[in-house]
C-alpha cells in the first residue's frame, strides 16, 4: 500500500507547523476509570482556540488488550460554544475507529492486535482531521481549519442507552500545534487479498447504508438489514483470517460477501419481515415459555451486539473460568469481572439478548501447582482428570475451589437482567484413580456385592479382601472384563452425578435460574467408528456421567451435539439420524423441560456448508425435542467452525431461527406429538455389549424416521420407574443383558393391555404374549416389523408419505399430528442425496404454512428441502 503523502509533502509539513507547542489544555479525570454500571460522560474543562493547527491527544487504556472483542463506543467529542458537535471520535465494531469531522465520516481498517493502551491523537489543521496512533495513521477526513473560538470537549458520552467505550482515561491534552502526517498502518499480510478485502472495506463501510447502530433490538427480522449486519461480522472475521494465517476457502467467503452486497445494492422487493417474539416474562424455557431460542456461542459476544439484534438473535452462550476470576486466597478477581464479563452482558442486555453464562469450575493454575497428580499423561503420574476438567472431583481442594468460585460469581450473575441460564460445566469427563477414589470404589463393592466372593465370581478374579483391590486406568477401562468394567461405570457414573448435583445445589444457593449441562452425546458412543480408533476409545470410557440421573435433577436437559456433516454422495445428505436418536432418548427423559443444545455443531463451516443444510438440520432438531441452540461458534477463527465468516450461511441460520419462532405453535405441536411406539435402550447392554446392543438399536431407529410413527427411545429405568405416559407399544432389539426388574415390568406392561415386541435377543427370558420377529438389518423387513406392530397395538400412522405403493423412502423423514382444535399439521425433508417424488397417503390437500402454496397429494421435495404445511384428510 503507498504512503499517502511524499516525502516533499511531509517536509512542508514540518515547516509549516513546528513542533514547539503552547497547551491549551491538561486533564486528568478525577475517576478515569469508566466500568459498568458507569453510564455518564466524563466532563472536561472548555479551552480557547485560537485559531491554527490544533492537536488533541488521549492517553486511554481499552478495558480489553483483544481489540476484536471491544465493544462500541465514544472516546470524544468537541463542541463548539453553541454546543454544536464539530468532531467525534468512536471505537466502534470490534476494533475499528469512527472518525466524524463536519458532515464528513471515515471508518478505519481494524486494529487486530493485542493492544494495551491506544495513544491516540487527533490533528486539525487546513487540510482536514486525521487520527493517529503511535506514529500511524488510521483515519484521514478532509474540511476546513477549526475557526479560533470557546471550545468543549467530552469522553465517553453515552448515545442512546449505550455507553461510553469502556477502559481508562488517563490524560487528555490540547495543543495549538500540528506533527507531519504519519504513514498508514503497516499489515504485514499485504497480498493480493489483503487488497480485495480492502476494497471491500473501504468501499462497503463508507455506505450509510451499513452505519445500522439500532437504538433497540428490531421487533422483526428484516432480511436486507441481516444481509447488512452479516457482512459487518463477515469483514472483521476475514480480517482476522488474514491477520493469523488461516485462509482457508477466503475467497469463497469473499465472493459470497460480494454476492450478498451486490444483491442489496440493485434495485429489489425487500422480502417480508418476519415479525419476532420478545416476551420473557415467562423465564427462559419454564412451562410458560412457548418460544424457541437460538443464537450463537461465544466469548464476550457484546462486541457483536448490534448485529446479532438486527439478525435476530436472542439467545447467546458464553463462559468464565476460575483461572479468570478467583485469586489463589480465594478472593473475587473484581477487575477482570467488571472489565471484560460485565460489558459484554450489559450490552447485550441492551439489545434484549438472553445470556447462557457456562461456569465450568475448571482447575486454576494455582491449585494444580498444588496437585501436580491432576494433569500431564496417564501413562505417566496422572491420576485424575478428562477432558477439559484436571481435578479430582471428590477432593477437599477442589471442591473448596468450587464453593468459592460459585460464591462469589452466581450472586453478580443473579443480579443481571439477561443472564436467563446457568451452565454447570462443559462436556464433563470424570476419571479419577487416586487414593481417595479407589476407597470410595471399595465402599461401593461391599455394598453391592454380600462378600468378596462373590465378587470374585462376577469379576473371574482371586482378591484375598476388599481391601487388595485398587484398579490402574487400563484394568478399570479394560472392556473384556464386562462386570469389572460395568461396576466402574456405576461408580464412576454416581460420583460425577453427586458432583454435578453438588454444583447445581450450589447454584441454587444464590439464584433460581436454570440450571443444565452441556454434556457430549456419546450415550452411544462412535459406534460407526473403526474400534481401534482413538476417537472411539475416548468415547467408551466409563467417564462419570448418567445422563438420565442429571435430568432428574438440571432444569433443562443440557447437551453439546454434532449433525454437521453434509454429503453430496452415498444414501443420506446429512448426519442427522445419530443426532436425532440422541435427542429422542434425552428430550424423553422428561418431556417437561425443555432440550437445550448449548454448543450445537450443525454446519462445517469450512466444509462449505450449503445454507439448505443447516435449515433443514435446524427443522430436524426441532422435530426431535430441542427447544434451545447456540450455534458453535462466533469467534473469528477459533476453528473450522466458526460461522461469522460465512454470510449466506449466517443469514440463513437467523433467517430459519426467525421462522421457526413465527411458526412455534406448529412446530411445537409437531414436536411434542404423541409417541405411542417405544424402543427400548438398556445402556447395561450398551455397556457390556458394545456394538452388539447399539448397532441394532441405531438401525431400528432409523428405520422409523420414515414410517411417519411417533416413536421415542424408553430408557429401561423409566420403565422401571413406570415412566409409560402414553406408550402402547414397547419394542426390544437384541437386549442381551437387561436389568434385573426389565422383564417383570414388561409382564405388567402386557398385562395391562400394552404390546412387547421383541426383535432377536431378548436377556430376560420370555414375556407371555409377545411379539417375536427374528434379527434383521434390513431397513424394510425393519419397517414392515415396526408397521406391523404399531396396526396390532391400534396406533398406525393415519398419514404417509412416500412412493405412490406406500412404501417409505429412505431420506425421507416425515411426522403429522392432530391438535386439539382437530387440524392437521404435516412436517416432511428430504435428506436423501437426490430429489423425491412423493406421494400423501391420506392427504387430499396442504398449504404450506411458509409459503401459503396449496398443493395436493403429491409433492416434490429437493435435496435437503422441507414442508411444514396444514393438511386436509
Amino acid at each position: 500500500m503507498r504512503p499517502l503523502f511524499s516525502t516533499t509533502a511531509l517536509l512542508l509539513a514540518f515547516c509549516l507547523f513546528p513542533a514547539a507547542a503552547a497547551e491549551l489544555l491538561r486533564h486528568q479525570p478525577a475517576e478515569p476509570e469508566y466500568f459498568p454500571p458507569r453510564n455518564e460522560a466524563i466532563p472536561v474543562p472548555a479551552f480557547r482556540h485560537n485559531g491554527g493547527p490544533l492537536t488533541v491527544a488521549l492517553d486511554y487504556l481499552p478495558a480489553l488488550r483483544h481489540t476484536w472483542l471491544l465493544l462500541d463506543g465514544n472516546l470524544l467529542l468537541i463542541r463548539d460554544a453553541s454546543g454544536n458537535e464539530v468532531l467525534k471520535l468512536d471505537l466502534i465494531r470490534r476494533g475499528r475507529f469512527r472518525l466524524k469531522y463536519g458532515k464528513a465520516t471515515q471508518i478505519s481498517l481494524p486494529l487486530l492486535d493485542e493492544i494495551d493502551r491506544f495513544p491516540l491523537r487527533l490533528v486539525l489543521d487546513g487540510g482536514g482531521a486525521r487520527l493517529e496512533m503511535e506514529q500511524r495513521m488510521w483515519a484521514q477526513l478532509p474540511g476546513p481549519a477549526l475557526p479560533p473560538g470557546e471550545y468543549s470537549i467530552t469522553l465517553a458520552r453515552p448515545e442512546n442507552g449505550i455507553p461510553g467505550a469502556f477502559g481508562r482515561y488517563r490524560e487528555l491534552t490540547v495543543s495549538d500545534t500540528a506533527s507531519p502526517p504519519a504513514r498508514q498502518p503497516d499489515y504485514p499480510e499485504r497480498s493480493a487479498q489483503f487488497a480485495r478485502l480492502a476494497e471491500a472495506d473501504r468501499r462497503l463501510l463508507a455506505d450509510p447504508a451499513y452505519d445500522l447502530n439500532p437504538a433497540v433490538a428490531p421487533a422483526a427480522f428484516d432480511r436486507d438489514n441481516a444481509g447488512r449486519a452479516a457482512i459487518r461480522i463477515a469483514l472483521d472475521s476475514l480480517w482476522k483470517r488474514l491477520h493469523i494465517g488461516q485462509t482457508a476457502n477466503f475467497d469463497a467467503y469473499l465472493a459470497d460477501l460480494e454476492v450478498e452486497a451486490a444483491r442489496l445494492a440493485a434495485p429489489h422487493v425487500p422480502a417480508p419481515a418476519i415479525p419476532l417474539t420478545r416476551d420473557r416474562s415467562a423465564g427462559f424455557l419454564t412451562p410458560g415459555d412457548r418460544d424457541f431460542h437460538f443464537g450463537v456461542i461465544g466469548w464476550e459476544l457484546g462486541n457483536y451486539a448490534p448485529e446479532l439484534a438486527l439478525l435476530g438473535c436472542d439467545l447467546v452462550s458464553d463462559s468464565v473460568w476460575p483461572a479468570q476470576l478467583i485469586t489463589p486466597e480465594g478472593g473475587f478477581n473484581e477487575e477482570h469481572y467488571r472489565s471484560r464479563t460485565l460489558p459484554s452482558l450489559r450490552r447485550l442486555a441492551h439489545y434484549g439478548i438472553a445470556v447462557d453464562m457456562l461456569v465450568a469450575p475448571y482447575t486454576p493454575p494455582f491449585l494444580l501447582q498444588k496437585h501436580p497428580e491432576w494433569s500431564g499423561s496417564y501413562a505417566e503420574k496422572r491420576l485424575a482428570g478428562h477432558g477439559f476438567l484436571s481435578a479430582s472431583i471428590i477432593h477437599p481442594d477442589y471442591r473448596a475451589l468450587c464453593r468459592a468460585y460459585l460464591g462469589h460469581l452466581i450472586p453478580r450473575l443473579d443480579r443481571e437482567r439477561n443472564v436467563a441460564a446457568i451452565c454447570l460445566d462443559n462436556e464433563p469427563g470424570y476419571e479419577d484413580y487416586t487414593p481417595a477414589m479407589q476407597a470410595r470404589f471399595r465402599d461401593f463393592l461391599r455394598e453391592r456385592y454380600s462378600g468378596i466372593g462373590e465378587l470374585n465370581r462376577s469379576w473371574g478374579s482371586a482378591y484375598p479382601d476388599y481391601d487388595a483391590i485398587a484398579l490402574t486406568r487400563r484394568e478399570a477401562l479394560d472392556r473384556e472384563k464386562k462386570n469389572r468394567f460395568y461396576d466402574w461405570f456405576l461408580f464412576t457414573s454416581g460420583v460425577g452425578t453427586a458432583h454435578l448435583r453438588f454444583l447445581h445445589d450450589d447454584v441454587k444457593r444464590h439464584t433460581q435460574l436454570p440450571t443444565h449441562v452441556k454434556v457430549l452425546p456419546w450415550e452411544f458412543g462412535h459406534t460407526w467408528v473403526k474400534r481401534d480408533s482413538k476417537e472411539r476409545k475416548e468415547t467408551e470410557l466409563a467417564d462419570g456421567i448418567d445422563r438420565f440421573a442429571i435430568a432428574g435433577f438440571t432444569d433443562l436437559l443440557g447437551t453439546d451435539s454434532y449433525a454437521d456433516k453434509y454429503s453430496a454422495e452415498g444414501e443420506y445428505a446429512a448426519n442427522t439420524m445419530y443426532q436425532s436418536l440422541y435427542y429422542d432418548l434425552v428430550s424423553g427423559y422428561d418431556r417437561r423441560k425443555a432440550l437445550f443444545d448449548s454448543e450445537w455443531h450443525i454446519a462445517a463451516i469450512d466444509a462449505r456448508t450449503p445454507p439448505e443444510y443447516i435449515e433443514m438440520v435446524m427443522q430436524q432438531n426441532v422435530m426431535h425435542g430441542l427447544r434451545a441452540g447456540t450455534v458453535w461458534v462466533m469467534n473469528p477463527c477459533v476453528d473450522a467452525f466458526d460461522i461469522s465468516g460465512d454470510v449466506p450461511l449466517l443469514i440463513r441460520y437467523m433467517q430459519t431461527a426467525a421462522t421457526i419462532r413465527k411458526f412455534a405453535g406448529a412446530y411445537r405441536a409437531l414436536a411434542e406429538r404423541p409417541r405411542p411406539v417405544a424402543l427400548l435402550y438398556s445402556p447395561k447392554s450398551r455397556r457390556l455389549f458394545d456394538d452388539r446392543a447399539v448397532h441394532p438399536l441405531q438401525r431400528l431407529h432409523e428405520a422409523s424416521l420414515f414410517t411417519g410413527l411417533g416413536i421415542r427411545l424408553l430408557d429401561e429405568r423409566q420403565l422401571l420407574a413406570g415412566d409409560l405416559d402414553g406408550i402402547r407399544a414397547i419394542i426390544s432389539v437384541d437386549c442381551l443383558a437387561p436389568e434385573a426388574g426389565t422383564a417383570e415390568a414388561l409382564r405388567n406392561f402386557r398385562r395391562n393391555g400394552g404390546t412387547f415386541a421383541r426383535i432377536g435377543e431378548f436377556g430376560g427370558g420370555p414375556v407371555p404374549g409377545e411379539l417375536r420377529y427374528e434379527t434383521t438389518a434390513d431397513q424394510k423387513q425393519l419397517q414392515k416389523i415396526l408397521l406391523d406392530v404399531a396396526g396390532r397395538a391400534g396406533v398406525s400412522p393415519a398419514i404417509r408419505v412416500g412412493k405412490s405403493d406406500g412404501s417409505p423412502v429412505p431420506g425421507v423423514e416425515f411426522h403429522s399430528v392432530r391438535q386439539q382444535s382437530g387440524s392437521e399439521l404435516l412436517y416432511v425433508t428430504n435428506y436423501s442425496t437426490k430429489p423425491q417424488e412423493l406421494t400423501l397417503h391420506g392427504v387430499r390437500r396442504f398449504r404450506n404454512l411458509h409459503t401459503g402454496e396449496t398443493g395436493g397429494s403429491r409433492l416434490t421435495l429437493p435435496v435437503l428441502g422441507t414442508l411444514l404445511a396444514a393438511v386436509e384428510r
